[in-house]
């Protein structure tokens, strides 16, 4: 209960009141509880190292062949919610790309 104290010693010294202070905690409260998150989600990565979970791309080499006769890469990428690089990767993997030509001629 120290912040309960440091509050108090705070409203004897008259910087708060405790029904200022009461008003602003119950709205946090209510934010918290109308957001769904009792903590505010953090960016990047966690504290213990690990990443988040993520979706897999792992289509069958035939039906990403199938997608890359209709589809762009980018349009690949969207409806599978991965990025464009991760789909580029699957194409090099599968053997599914041209190699590019090197040199000028």
């Amino acid at each position: 209960m120290a912040l309960q104290d440091d509050l108090t010693a705070l409203a004897d010294f008259g910087f708060f009141n405790e029904a200022a202070v009461a008003k602003v905690a119950n709205f946090v409260r209510t934010v918290q509880e109308a957001s769904g998150n009792a903590v505010a989600k953090r960016r990047g990565r966690p504290r213990d190292g690990k990443r988040a979970a993520r979706g897999s791309f792992n289509p069958s080499k035939d039906e990403l062949a199938k997608m890359k006769d209709s589809m762009t890469a980018k349009a690949i990428a969207e409806k599978a919610g991965v990025s464009v690089a991760t789909v580029n990767a699957r194409l090099r993997q599968h053997g599914l790309t041209t190699p590019r030509k090197k040199g000028k001629k």
